[in-house]
């Protein structure tokens, strides 16, 4: 029986014979240990230690019995897990939502013994854990390496904790170099964050901190020793019980760090008011595939998880040199928006003004210093007050908003610029770094005063902007300008880069590169729309068939884009054929196609035209033989098909028909085809 740090025991109490929901009762750790002759002590690490030098390996939590007002309510259920639309949500044993949607996770430690981490995936594939990282000032958990090891192979979402002994402000300050030092040597990035363990501690010669203002000073040191090792605030969390977080942990500091919780029983009367995500350890008493004996169980809220990295969307930029800038929106131009950046509104001076997206005017309230830190980070402040651009809280929540503040180089006055291929930047915040949170046009529109917040970096258009040097800036300038005998198209003042344009002289679209130059006679890809178009030599966008480097392509007639994948066109009167899902193009004669569930087996294409072909068709592979494209679909038929009143037997490995006696695996029995037609 475990728990991440102060380990107790649940023994369910029946009030009445009559009763069907046990209630609880919470034991000491010397109690649980004399109570249950069955607990497997193999399983205690080797290192153990009672002697008065060195703290205790913790094993059991126990409460204090402040918690056990849950255990007067026989009426009330255990806290229970519901699916739900794209997930699960959990709720207390009143029925009352703890938070949707949910994610389980363990927390585990060397009483764990060995975890055979792949059975608890496959049982658990949307799981997560936090593992004990140690505890004291010296102590590794002697599983650790094996247990995070495991964990990032798997990718397992996990966070760590550490056990702390500490009883004054040099003490935790250790226990923080012990945990930066030793997440630094695994090459740790724990998503779920990194928890301080506090609880009332027993070890020989030594006795725990009892006031709020001692904890709160012991925390503090903690967190500003480990801020050190490169972690933000926001990763730094409390863990604790209820009892102790309303007694001897009664901070408003140490509430507004506190994200998990445990309580045994129907309910969490704990309220955690702190930003992010969320946890409560419901139960000591799991039981979980690859773990022996029981674990604890916790809800934790659900991570703000993306798939999308930075990395994979751009290059972070170490050479925008120190300047003024207007920071434009990709929503610039496109579908006639207008120019439209990153403003202060109404040019306040206030700390906490929110920042918002508006319509380029040129005033100083759009205008935004940006200076080096130092450490690959910027600083971004609004030039008409001076103040920097801040990831307000701070919180690292999803929908934070974004303000000005006066410097005070935190690291939510820090961002780092990604730059895609076209030139914009996603603008991400160091203090939600391990989150790839990012700046963001609230709800995915252009219009004036829409909120600039954090939010999950996805790559679309609402958080791209270009850094547009304010010396550039030229608001008399509106269309064609030639300069140096180079053909530039500006709007508002600004010179168009990394974007499509229409060009109604020409008639038709253009691409205008990074530097603003009309592309011609390539390829190019466009990010925000994530397609492929083609630029003639007149720089002018393909539409429709196109025949160039030995092949044939297809391209939208209204968008430009590549076509990729199996699809209907209308040239030629009108056909199905087959695009390179990579190269974009056209598929000739036979071809394996396996790029969706709809689409996997093997086709023909016609040699010429690329037209998908139906029916039966007569191949020299193989030695020669007929097979049949479904009539319908175009994938090669394998096995039995009853087809225009009659049964026809194709082979399951090479598609080819059967003729005369046939073993029919379907029928368990040899049957006779036509020699001719396959008629059977």
């Amino acid at each position: 029986m475990t728990h991440l740090g102060f380990r107790h025991l649940v023994a369910y109490v029946l009030l009445a014979a009559t009763l069907l929901t046990p209630t609880v009762a919470f034991a000491e750790r010397e109690a649980a240990e004399t109570d249950n002759p069955e607990l497997d002590n193999s399983a205690a690490p080797a290192d153990s230690s009672t002697d008065s030098a060195t703290p205790p390996d913790p094993q059991h939590m126990w409460n204090m019995r402040e918690d056990s007002e849950d255990a007067i309510m026989p009426m009330s259920s255990s806290p229970y897990w519901e699916d739900i639309p794209g997930g699960r949500a959990f709720y207390d044993g009143d029925g009352n939502l703890f938070v949707s949607p949910a994610m389980f996770v363990v927390d585990v430690s060397s009483w764990q013994g060995e975890i055979d981490w792949d059975a608890f995936k496959a049982q658990n594939p949307n799981a997560g854990a936090i593992l004990r990282l140690g505890y004291g000032e010296d102590t590794v958990d002697k599983w650790f390496a094996r247990n995070i090891a495991e964990v990032k192979r798997l990718d397992i979402p996990y966070g760590v904790y550490l056990y702390s002994y500490a009883y004054d402000d040099t003490f935790a300050s250790n226990e923080a170099h012990l945990t930066g030092e030793t997440l630094a040597n695994y090459d740790a990035d724990p998503e779920l964050g990194i928890f301080y363990d506090l609880e009332a501690w027993e070890w020989t010669g030594h006795q725990h901190p009892t006031t709020p203002a001692a904890y709160e000073s012991i925390v503090r040191h903690y967190v500003s020793t480990l801020t050190g090792y490169g972690w933000n605030e926001d990763q730094i969390h409390v863990y604790s019980y209820t009892s102790y977080l309303k007694n001897q942990l009664n901070s408003s500091y140490i509430h507004s760090k506190t994200t998990w919780v445990a309580q045994y029983g129907p309910r969490l009367t704990f309220d955690i008011t702190a930003d992010g995500q969320i946890g409560w350890q419901y139960s000591s008493t799991g039981s979980v595939s690859g773990i022996a004996g029981d674990v604890d169980m916790n809800a934790f809220s659900a991570l703000d998880r993306s798939d999308v990295t930075l990395d994979s969307l751009g290059t972070q930029v170490s050479d925008l040199p120190e300047g003024d800038y207007l920071l434009l929106s990709g929503y610039s131009g496109m579908d006639g928006q207008p120019n439209a950046v990153i403003d202060i509104g109404w040019s306040s001076l206030k700390n906490g003004e929110a920042a918002s997206l508006y319509r380029l005017g040129g005033t100083s309230n759009q205008i935004f210093h940006v200076s080096p830190n130092g450490d690959g980070s910027y600083n971004i402040s609004a030039k008409h007050s001076g103040k920097s651009l801040d990831v307000s809280g701070p919180s690292s929540a999803n929908g934070t908003p974004i303000v000005q503040w006066d410097y005070h180089g935190g690291t939510n006055q820090r961002w780092t610029i990604w730059r895609d291929s076209t030139g914009y930047c996603y603008i991400a915040s160091v203090y939600a770094s391990s989150q790839n949170k990012v700046m963001t046009v609230s709800g995915e529109t252009a219009a004036d005063s829409s909120p600039i917040q954090l939010w999950s970096v996805s790559g679309s258009n609402s958080q791209r902007f270009r850094f547009v040097p304010l010396s550039e800036y030229e608001p008399s300038l509106n269309g064609w300008i030639t300069r140096n005998g180079t053909r530039y198209w500006y709007e508002s003042g600004i010179r168009v880069e990394g974007r499509e344009m229409y060009d109604a002289a020409a008639g038709g679209w253009r691409w205008l590169q990074v530097g603003g130059e009309i592309a011609y006679d390539q390829d190019v890809y466009i990010p925000p729309t994530d397609k492929w178009v083609r630029l003639d030599e007149e720089g002018l966008m393909v539409k429709g068939e196109d025949y160039r480097y030995g092949a044939w392509y297809y391209f939208d007639p209204i968008t430009g884009a590549m076509a990729k994948g199996v699809r209907y066109v209308e040239a030629g009167g009108g056909k199905w054929v087959y695009y390179d899902v990579i190269t974009g193009k056209m598929a000739h004669g036979e071809a394996y196609l396996s790029y969706d569930s709809d689409h996997t087996g093997w086709y023909y294409f016609d040699e010429w035209t690329g037209e998908m072909y139906h029916g039966d068709r007569y191949l020299e592979s193989s030695g020669g033989k007929w097979v049949r494209y479904d009539h319908y679909t175009g994938i090669m038929v394998k096995g039995l098909q009853y087809w225009d009143g009659s049964w026809y037997y194709f082979d399951p490995t090479t598609g080819k028909m059967a003729h005369g006696n046939t073993w029919v695996p379907e029928w368990n029995s040899w049957h006779h085809f036509d020699e001719w037609t396959g008629r059977g």
